[in-house]
């Protein structure tokens, strides 16, 4: 049993109520009392932590962070303090237009005072980095918090989605792409490039799109030429290039608000945390994933990829340097007899990695739409399962307990 100490009491930050609060919940067992900030006296004999939240206009755009003063609150009374940015996950890049983010800003003082950011950033994306700041990794403490928020949400949530679905022995369709804001452009690129190469993209392609309320200037602006210019010539093959082109052209076909949720009888009016881990039976219906993650610069894995682990697909992942390697450091196996996954492992820009990532999951594709079978070796099937296995593992209730020890020992 611990203390968790929390600005207010009534709205405990994300570790605690996507995966604290659910197990504790499920058990009917508290793991931690609850306490708040300034109001109640902090008992030096329990094993107290204090934990605040940072969001993402704090972390990385400069925006005011609210809780020094509930920090050096927590110092005077001897507790470990946590920052919980168990959503996101933390750059290490060490690059000169990374200097306003909060780990970059307040490196010395999280670091002198052994505060932790509760996130992701595994070793693994600095292995080839040259730009890998290992100093502001220190100040990490990895949770894969999305592999627990995942089978939490699949056991005692979304009964409408698992009742309909089921594993499918005759597939529909070659690939499912479930890349969520379909205005990134990453993840528009990857959508035109599907329709281009697959022979018959309405049967081979299962996919779905969102039109979020969240905007990023950097990653979602089609509207400024300028701006739309100045990244096209920063991908350096003309066929990227060509690419950009077509894709702007066919742009208003693109960007629609069509989320899965259409395809089936079932309310979409609250798309919160636990629809979104909805596993469509599209997916079983396919013969492989391509998973859109959302970091080029970091190995962070969200429900986008744990949902397929879960349906027992053979995946390729989108995103950053050795994204899809990465993922052995949590003891999954990769289908490298079925996918090449050497695109994105010695490359140091970001977009660099974009483009190469791109095309290789396009050749990818390309290669195996007259080779289908491939899906069905016993290697194939054996990985799904063993994949499966090791998130069932990893997310037992035992499993859950030693996370948490590890938690409050860090």
């Amino acid at each position: 049993m611990f203390t968790y100490y929390t600005a207010e009491i009534l709205e405990p930050t994300k570790i605690y109520y996507t995966l604290i609060e659910p197990y504790e919940q499920m058990l009917n067992q508290k793991f931690c009392k609850r306490k708040q900030i300034f109001v109640d006296k902090p008992d030096k004999k329990e094993n107290n932590i204090l934990v605040v939240p940072l969001e993402p206009p704090e972390a990385h755009q400069g925006a005011e962070f609210k809780y020094w003063d509930h920090i050096q609150w927590g110092l005077d009374n001897g507790m470990k303090i946590f920052i919980d940015y168990s959503w996101e996950y933390v750059d290490c890049d060490n690059l000169e237009w990374h200097d306003k983010y909060f780990w970059r800003k307040h490196k010395q003082f999280l670091t002198d005072n052994n505060i932790k950011i509760i996130s992701q950033s595994w070793a693994g994306s600095g292995d080839n980095n040259i730009h890998w700041d290992h100093s502001i990794h220190q100040l990490v403490h990895n949770v894969s918090i999305f592999e627990y928020n995942m089978r939490i949400c699949h056991e005692t949530e979304n009964y409408d989605y698992r009742l309909a679905a089921y594993p499918a022995k005759e597939k529909k369709h070659l690939v499912n792409y479930i890349p969520g804001d379909i205005r990134k452009y990453p993840a528009s690129l990857m959508l035109q490039s599907l329709f281009e190469t697959l022979d018959n993209p309405d049967e081979d392609l299962f996919y779905s799109t969102i039109i979020g309320d969240y905007y990023s200037q950097w990653m979602m602006n089609w509207d400024s030429f300028e701006h739309l210019n100045n990244v096209i010539c920063r991908w350096k093959e003309k066929k990227s290039k060509d690419l950009w082109l077509r894709t702007v052209k066919n742009i208003k076909n693109l960007h629609l608000h069509k989320p899965f949720e259409e395809k089936y009888d079932l309310d979409q009016s609250a798309m919160d945390t636990p629809k979104e881990r909805r596993i469509p039976q599209g997916v079983y219906d396919s013969h492989f994933s391509i998973i859109a993650e959302v970091s080029w610069s970091a190995q962070f894995w969200s429900e986008k990829t744990f949902k397929h682990v879960i349906a027992e697909k053979p995946f390729i992942i989108s995103a950053g340097r050795n994204s899809n390697e990465g993922l052995t450091q949590l003891g999954y196996e990769l289908y490298d007899e079925v996918f090449d996954y050497t695109f994105n492992t010695d490359q140091e820009d970001a977009k660099e990695i974009m483009e190469r990532s791109h095309w290789c999951i396009i050749d990818n594709v390309e290669r195996l739409k007259d080779n289908r079978e491939i899906f069905d070796s016993p290697t194939v099937k054996d990985k799904t399962r063993f994949n499966r296995d090791n998130l069932l593992r990893r997310t037992s209730i035992d499993s859950f307990r030693k996370e948490l020890e590890r938690l409050i020992s860090a």
